[in-house]
């Protein structure tokens, strides 16, 4: 097992075949710059607080590594906690080896941060949750995830709730066909004006509930692709979306709803 000791005096696991991985054995980098950016990197130097990030001479405040980065689980991630002073977020090409488990939360209070660099570059192939990745990231106004690979995805809930100055959302290439819960995944985004989900399976999906709430500048939703045979609950599914002056839900089974 390859180690990397911080400079904090801690020891992290840098082994690429305990949960998440890298392909070729580099280690996987969630490195907070002193002019607070925030840059997702793969590298087999050892990266230190007090050093220099090579990629452009900034110098780093904080360092996650290693299993820290690619097996958050159902946990917030190690650097969340700075995210809300974050004003840059660049994902390097190198970040293309990593292999992450989980982008739970990776995003999240993003506020300051109006763009994410290099987005391309975040495999997520073998990522299962997305719950609340982008939430509060109420700067952003445009995410192409086209490249986003989520076929071993399950939760999806509240993956761009309060993204409120989100206009331009590409999701055309997701694989939803192993997602359980889509409750809030769009709540609060109160500026899309246009939202594409004809490629969605949701043949699995159990929880929809608030799914819309607060998308009050959507003014056509066509759902008509959507297979609602599992869904429970479904409550204030299009809550304050008055916006909205075409609903297509084709035939919508509310056969094992608790609740609409």
């Amino acid at each position: 097992m390859a180690l990397l000791v911080m400079a904090t005096g801690k020891i992290w696991a840098a082994e690429t075949g305990e949960g998440g991985t890298t392909t070729d054995g580099s280690i996987a980098y969630v490195v907070l710059c002193n002019d607070n950016s925030l840059h997702f990197l793969c590298s087999n130097e050892t990266l230190a607080e007090g050093g220099t990030l090579s990629i452009d001479g900034s110098t780093i405040s904080k360092v996650w590594s290693g299993a820290e980065v690619l097996t958050t689980g159902a946990r917030n991630p190690e650097w969340m906690s700075n995210n809300g002073k974050v004003t840059k977020v660049v994902i390097d090409a190198s970040f293309k080896k990593a292999r992450p488990q989980s982008c739970y939360c990776w995003f999240q209070d993003l506020k300051q941060c109006k763009t994410i660099e290099g987005i391309e570059y975040l495999n997520t192939s073998e990522v299962t949750n997305m719950q609340l990745m982008f939430y509060y990231c109420s700067s952003l106004t445009s995410l192409d995830l086209i490249n986003f690979d989520t076929s071993n995805v399950a939760n999806m809930e509240g993956m761009f709730m309060y993204c409120s100055k989100l206009t331009s959302l590409n999701l055309s290439n997701f694989d939803t066909s192993n997602v359980t819960y889509m409750q809030e995944m769009f709540r609060g985004c109160s500026s899309l004006t246009s939202l594409n989900l004809s490629n969605f399976v949701t043949s699995k999906v159990t929880h929809m509930f608030y799914m819309f709430d607060g998308c009050s500048k959507l003014e056509s939703l066509d759902l008509s692709s959507f297979n609602t045979s599992e869904v429970e609950f479904a409550y204030s599914m299009f809550f304050r979306c008055s916006g909205l002056t075409t609903l297509t839900l084709g035939s919508f089974d509310m056969s094992k709803m608790e609740s609409a």
